[in-house]
């Protein structure tokens, strides 16, 4: 239904998977919104390699990734994967290989050449070769920058070396980590504030635990009342179980706060020193214009300046000429790769095009452009990802030409297309989750069976959701959960309900009478309908 708050699940999984934070996301009167998901990931995946890279392993269970993120009224955001606290470049990093989220205003596989160019490469499986390239890149570049270096006046050079080692050292010193950031900012309001937090906690244990009526005593009285009222035979089983739990709740959060104060304790020269290391680390983030995560990289760089410019004692006719060796290697590198690329290119073009037809397209047309960066005198320019720029075409009609797809396709047909390519794409697709947010959006009841045995195809290598008003889709899914909008008290809720088969026909009937809005039970004919529906599409999804 329209409004019911599907929305509110796409934003949820966005938001757990690295999307900018707002505050719009924190229902009001509360102070922050939490949002926590488990994803089960295999081995060899290309999470687990992501985690790996990152040291962000499950240590008990690698096939297990926790993910949690909070926001608070103030706009501050914070992430965890598997309980270690991470940036957001790093939370990004992770949801990118765990789940691609596909909307009508979102399609970027096919918006964004760099991901055009990275979906081409995965389709023709040429990950050694690019990973051959990339090194011969970095190789050629650092003994060309070295060059560069050594070319530089000694006056130049000297002052260059001089500002690198200062700044690396200075940074060197601070000893920076990612976590401490957030280690000062929980430690350091409980040494600031130590004797109040002390004082106020000893009042709250009081009155919880230790004076005269205090809240334990108090509700230990009302409990032995109520006993005695019960045996009178009335039936106060209820409130007496409340009173039980909360005298169990009580003592709990007495205990705790005993801890907690006990733990409290006076240490000027540990403030001392937080606030000191506090005032270092935002010194070097305001002098560098970085954070610490770009600091703690801005010190890799540096290293390697130093020693671009201490240079390897190489005498610069020798270093002109492994230059050009390397460069010769990285360009035969780069030709290797632009013939995987232009045989995958027609592979792919075909295969899309197949599917174009069975989505409606009987006349569509795809392509891929694969276009050189070249210099002034015409030459190819090789990059870290070779020679070209990838590009997707698309032409609806005859006689139209083919222009990139961002272009030539409407909201309607660009998602048949991204479609058709995910299908193609599936088997070397790494990202194992895939959301399509109202896919159906310009598409009618026939084209539906279409959208319906794709996405149920597609699901045979990649778990799918999808966000659907469309019963014709709906039929061919194996789980349906229905999403509503509910209200209690000033707050409105959204509820997802896991449909069994009868309520999975009631819905489809909903859905095909064009109201959902309608406490009216569906009409026999309606749920006759639904129930051919479904039984038709699950046994065709089953028959391919």
């Amino acid at each position: 239904e329209t409004g019911a708050g599907k929305s509110i699940i796409i934003d949820a999984l966005t938001h757990l998977l690295g999307a900018k934070g707002s505050i719009a996301v924190v229902r009001k009167g509360q102070e922050r919104c939490e949002i926590s998901g488990i994803f089960m990931i295999k081995n060899r995946s290309r999470a687990a390699g992501v985690l790996r890279e990152l040291s962000l392993e499950n240590s008990e269970d690698s096939e297990t990734l926790f993910i949690r993120r909070e926001i608070d009224v103030l706009g501050k955001s914070k992430a965890y994967v598997n309980d270690r606290p991470v940036n957001m470049s790093t939370l990004l990093a992770v949801g990118e290989s765990l789940v691609n989220v596909h909307g009508q205003n979102e399609q970027q596989a096919l918006q964004k050449t760099q991901e055009q160019r990275e979906l081409l490469d995965c389709y023709a499986q040429a990950e050694e070769t690019l990973m051959t390239v990339a090194d011969a890149y970095r190789e050629w570049k650092k003994l060309k920058d070295r060059l560069s270096g050594s070319q530089l006046s000694e006056q130049e050079k000297d002052q260059k070396i001089e500002l690198c080692r200062f700044q690396l050292q200075e940074i060197k010193n601070a000893k920076l980590s990612l976590e401490e950031e957030e280690l000062i900012d929980c430690e350091l309001p409980k040494l600031k504030h130590s004797e109040r937090l002390r004082a106020d906690g000893e009042e709250v244990y009081s009155q919880l635990y230790d004076v005269d009526g205090s809240a334990q005593e108090r509700t230990r009285k009302a409990l032995r009342l109520l006993e005695s009222m019960a045996q009178l035979g009335v039936d106060l089983k209820d409130p007496l179980d409340q009173l039980r739990d909360a005298l169990i709740k009580i003592d709990e959060a007495a205990r705790r706060i005993e801890t907690f104060k006990s733990g409290l304790n006076a240490q000027p020269g540990r403030l001392d020193a937080l606030i000191s290391r506090q005032d270092l680390i935002s010194r070097l983030k305001i002098k560098f214009k970085k954070d610490v995560n770009e600091l703690l990289i801005y010190q890799e760089e540096l290293e390697l300046e130093l020693q671009k410019l201490e240079g390897s004692g190489l005498t610069l006719e020798e270093m002109e000429k492994q230059v050009q060796l390397k460069y010769r290697n990285l360009m035969s590198e780069c030709d290797k790769l632009k013939k995987v690329r232009k045989k995958a290119a027609l592979s792919l073009t075909e295969g899309i095009e197949k599917e174009l037809k069975e989505l409606g397209f009987k006349k569509g047309r795809f392509g891929v452009r694969l276009e050189p960066k070249l210099d002034e005198r015409g030459e190819e320019v090789p990059t870290a990802h070779g020679f070209e720029q990838v590009e997707f075409l698309f032409s609806a009609n005859p006689g139209e030409d083919l222009k990139p797809v961002k272009e030539a396709a409407s909201g309607g047909e660009l998602s048949r297309v991204m479609l058709a390519l995910k299908k193609v794409l599936a088997q070397s697709d790494p990202v194992p989750t895939l959301v399509f947010d109202e896919i159906d959006a310009g598409v009618g009841g026939t084209m539906g069976h279409a959208l319906g045995e794709k996405l149920k195809k597609l699901a045979k290598t990649h778990q799918v959701l999808v966000v659907t008003h469309l019963a014709q889709i709906a039929a061919f899914a194996h789980k349906h959960l229905s999403v509503r909008k509910t209200h209690s008290g000033q707050n409105t809720l959204t509820r997802i309900t896991d449909l069994p088969e009868n309520d999975r026909i009631e819905e489809l009937a909903r859905m095909l009478g064009g109201s959902l809005e309608s406490d009216a039970p569906p009409s026999p004919t309606s749920l006759q309908h639904a129930a051919e529906l479904l039984q038709s599409a699950q046994s065709r999804a089953a028959a391919r």
